[in-house]
C-alpha cells in the first residue's frame, strides 16, 4: 500500500476480465486502457489512465498504469501520485528513496502494485477521489520518470458511495456494496478486486429485488485475505464511478446479539424499532451490520450500515397503512439473515427537528445567532411549551403553530432579520420565535450539544457539538429526516435561515 508514512508495495500478479452483458446498456464497461494518443511515453515508460481519458481531462476516480520497457529495473515502492507539479529535485528524492516532509505530505493515498513482472506494469490506484480541476504528478524513482495530469473541472458522472464492508475494516472481501441516489438498470460484470483479491460478479441491486440504487460485488470464493491486506474494486462502470476507498482486512469476528425490544417497539431483524406515521425509527446491535429493508408494494427500498448500536430511520411510508417489510442483514463475516416483518403505521403526526444551528455569525454576537427548526411531519405542531436547551440553559418557545414543511428561527430578542450585509437574512414573512436568551451568553462558537423538547420534557431532536463551524458557516442537518445520533446526519454548510439546507 502506498499511503505515507507506510509505503508497503503489494506485489501480486493479477488479471481482470470485464465482460459486458447485453442486458446492461446503461452501464457499458469502458475499455481497459487509454489509446496510444491519450498516453504519454518518456524514456521507456508509458503512462495510461483507466478509464480511458486524456491526461489533461482525467476523471477524479481512476487508475494509472505505468508500462516499462522490458529489461528496465522497476521498483513499485518508489512510484507515487503527488499533489501538484514537481521538479527534477523531487524526482531525485524519490530516486534516492529520501523524501522530504514537504514532498511526503503531498503524496496521494493509493494502492500500488506490480501487475506484470515480465513486461513490467505498475498500477497506481488512488484510494481517495482526486480534487476537481487540480494538477497531479505521477513519479517513479526506479527508473526515474514523472508526468503531469489534470483532473476534470466538472465531473458529469455519478459516484456511488461504498456502504459495505465497513470502512474501518472487515474480515472478508466476499461482498461489497456501493450505493447512489438513483435506481440502476440491471447488469452483470465479471471483475476481480485488486491487487490479489477475489474474482467475482458486480451486479445491480444490494439483495434480490431490493437495494436497486446500489451495485453489489459477490466473490466466487470466501474472499478471506491476510490481515492488513487491502483491495479495491474497478474505478468506473461507464458513466458511474465507484467510491475508491479500499476493502481493508483489519476486523475481528463480531457476533451479532439480537436486541431485547422495549414496550412499544417491534423486532426488526436483530434490531428494534418504533413504528410511527410515515417512518420507522430503529436501533441496532453493537456489531457492524449491513441492512437491506424493502417493500416493493409501498416503494420502500433502503440500504444502510450500522455499528456501535447506531440508530437508523426508514422513511417514505404512508400513514395508517399496513406494511410488509423484507429485512435482510449481513454481518462482517458474510453471514446473512432475513425475515419479513408486518407493521401498521400510525395517523399523521408532526415531526419537529433541529435543522440548522448558526452559532458563529459574521455580524453581532449573540444577536445574530439562531437555531432553525422544521416540521418534517404531515400534521401541524403546536409549539406551546416547547423548550430549546444547551449547556448554558433553557429557553421556552412562544406559542405558535408550525405547519407541515414549515421552518422557524429561534433567536434572541435583539435579532435583526433585515439584511445586515454580513449574514444571510431569512425570507420575508419567515416565522421568528424570539426568546429572552439563546444560551447563557449566546451559543458557543466552539460547538455544543443542543436539544429540543416538547411541553412534557420529551426530547424531540438533538444537534451535536461537532463538527465545529467557522465564522459565517452553519451546522446543518443533511435532510430533515436524517436521524439524530449519527455523525453523518449533520455537515458544515452555507447558512440558509428559514429555507431548506443546501
Amino acid at each position: 500500500m502506498n499511503s505515507f508514512p507506510s509505503r508497503l508495495a503489494l506485489l501480486k500478479l493479477l488479471s481482470v476480465a470485464l465482460v459486458m452483458p447485453a442486458c446492461a446498456p446503461d452501464l457499458p464497461v469502458p475499455t481497459r486502457r487509454a489509446s496510444v494518443a491519450e498516453g504519454t511515453e518518456d524514456g521507456g515508460v508509458r503512462l495510461e489512465i483507466e478509464p480511458a481519458s486524456p491526461l489533461d481531462a482525467a476523471p477524479p476516480i481512476l487508475r494509472l498504469r505505468l508500462s516499462f520497457d522490458a529489461g528496465l529495473s522497476v521498483d513499485p515502492t518508489r512510484v507515487f501520485l503527488i499533489e501538484g507539479d514537481i521538479g527534477p529535485s523531487h524526482v531525485r528524492q524519490i530516486e534516492r528513496d529520501d523524501l522530504s516532509k514537504a514532498l511526503s505530505a503531498r503524496i496521494v493515498p493509493a494502492l500500488v502494485w506490480l501487475e506484470d513482472a515480465a513486461e513490467p506494469v505498475v498500477v497506481v490506484a488512488p484510494t481517495v477521489p482526486l480534487e476537481l480541476g487540480a494538477t497531479f504528478t505521477v513519479a517513479s524513482g526506479e527508473p526515474p520518470f514523472s508526468a503531469e495530469l489534470r483532473v476534470l473541472e466538472e465531473d458529469p458522472a455519478t459516484t456511488l458511495e461504498r456502504v459495505w464492508p465497513p470502512l474501518e475494516g472487515g474480515i472478508t472481501a466476499a461482498l461489497g456494496i456501493w450505493c447512489g441516489e438513483e435506481p440502476i438498470a440491471p447488469f452483470e460484470v465479471d471483475v476481480t478486486l485488486e491487487p490479489g483479491g477475489p474474482r467475482g460478479v458486480l451486479r445491480a441491486g444490494a439483495a434480490s429485488g431490493a437495494g436497486m440504487r446500489c451495485v453489489r460485488f459477490d466473490a466466487e470464493t470466501a474472499g478471506i485475505l491476510e490481515p492488513g491486506a487491502a483491495v479495491v474494486g474497478p474505478p468506473a462502470l461507464g458513466a458511474v464511478r465507484l467510491d475508491p476507498r479500499p476493502f481493508v482486512m483489519e476486523a475481528s469476528p463480531s457476533p451479532v446479539t439480537p436486541l431485547g425490544c422495549e414496550p412499544g417497539e417491534v423486532a426488526l431483524g436483530p434490531g428494534c424499532a418504533r413504528v410511527l406515521d410515515d417512518r420507522i425509527l430503529g436501533r441496532s446491535p453493537e456489531a457492524p451490520l449491513l441492512w437491506v429493508v424493502g417493500s416493493p408494494e409501498v416503494g420502500v427500498d433502503h440500504v444502510f450500515s450500522t455499528s456501535d448500536a447506531d440508530p437508523f430511520g426508514i422513511a417514505g411510508l404512508a400513514p395508517l397503512t399496513p406494511v410488509k417489510l423484507g429485512v435482510t442483514t449481513i454481518d462482517i463475516s458474510g453471514a446473512v439473515s432475513g425475515a419479513f416483518v408486518s407493521v401498521s403505521t400510525l395517523a399523521p403526526m408532526p415531526h419537529v427537528v433541529i435543522n440548522e444551528v448558526y452559532a458563529n455569525p459574521l455580524g453581532e454576537e449573540p444577536e445574530q445567532e439562531w437555531i432553525e427548526i422544521v416540521n418534517d411531519g404531515a400534521a401541524a405542531a403546536d409549539l406551546a411549551g416547547y423548550v430549546v436547551a444547551d449547556i448554558g440553559g433553557k429557553a421556552e418557545l412562544p406559542s405558535a403553530l408550525l405547519a407541515p414543511g414549515a421552518f422557524a428561527l429561534i433567536t434572541n430578542e435583539e435579532y435583526n432579520e433585515l439584511d445586515d450585509e454580513l449574514d444571510p437574512a431569512p425570507p420575508e414573512g419567515a416565522m421568528i420565535l424570539r426568546v429572552p436568551n439563546l444560551g447563557r451568553a449566546g451559543l458557543s462558537n466552539g460547538g455544543e450539544p443542543i436539544k429540543l423538547m416538547d411541553s412534557g420534557g420529551i426530547v424531540l431532536s438533538r444537534a451535536p457539538a461537532a463538527p465545529k463551524p467557522k465564522p459565517g458557516r452553519s451546522l446543518a442537518r443533511v435532510s430533515p429526516s436524517a436521524v439524530d445520533g449519527l455523525a453523518n446526519s449533520f455537515k458544515i454548510a452555507r447558512p440558509t435561515p428559514g429555507t431548506p439546507n443546501e
